[in-house]
């Protein structure tokens, strides 16, 4: 899947002038801000019998290299089911809802990363 980001060229030359740690800190608060869309919406659609598959979905965003940054979206430990849900197993066919919430969020996901580099890079008047 490919996604046209209009800016994009402009934003990476201000971001590439910028220190790293302006990098990272737009990077961590644009990712928990696409990963929460993508969150809520993967909740609304889990399948629901008891409601705990939806309720247990959670986001931890981990940093790695200078702008290395990431996302874990899924369902917590008191649901593990939830993969044999969203990929299902030899006895039960697959009711994805994970993937489709990311498919749907995509883009506006990309573009709250996009706004809070811009922010960082606005509230540093640079």
């Amino acid at each position: 899947m490919t996604e046209e980001i209009k800016g994009l060229k402009e934003l990476l030359e201000k971001f590439d002038r910028h220190p790293a740690v302006m990098q990272r800190e737009g990077l961590v608060k644009g990712m928990k801000v696409g990963a929460e869309l993508v969150r809520s919406t993967a909740a609304h659609k889990a399948p629901r019998l008891t409601g705990k598959l939806a309720d247990s979905m959670t986001v931890k965003v981990e940093q790695g290299g200078v702008a290395e940054v990431r996302a874990l979206i899924g369902p917590g430990k008191d649901a593990f089911y939830g993969r044999y849900v969203e990929f299902g197993t030899k006895y039960q066919p697959a009711r994805p809802f994970l993937r489709p919430a990311l498919d749907e969020k995509q883009g506006e996901a990309t573009q709250a990363i996009i706004d809070a580099i811009n922010d960082v890079i606005k509230s540093e008047s640079i």
